[in-house]
């Protein structure tokens, strides 16, 4: 399993950003529309555990552009 499955999610051209916090276990994925569950499933492909918390426009400086920020609680990510 890898450390968190960057490469699946940035596959993807509808995806800008990934934010990820090891404590609490949060990912913040900023996208253009994809559906959360499609997400959810991404990270899981990965080998974790995620749950869609928050879905909400990006920043104000790029909410024009249409991202969309999700927030995901994340399990079973350790420290290398």
């Amino acid at each position: 399993r890898t450390l968190f499955p960057y490469t699946t999610l940035f596959r993807s051209p509808r995806i800008h950003d990934v934010v990820v916090t090891l404590i609490p276990g949060k990912a913040v994925v900023t996208h253009s529309g994809i559906p959360e569950h499609d997400l959810a499933d991404m990270l899981e492909d990965g080998g974790y555990e995620a749950q869609i918390v928050e879905t909400r426009t990006a920043r104000p400086a790029s909410a024009s552009s249409g991202w969309i920020d999700s927030t995901f609680v994340v399990e079973g990510m350790t420290c290398a």
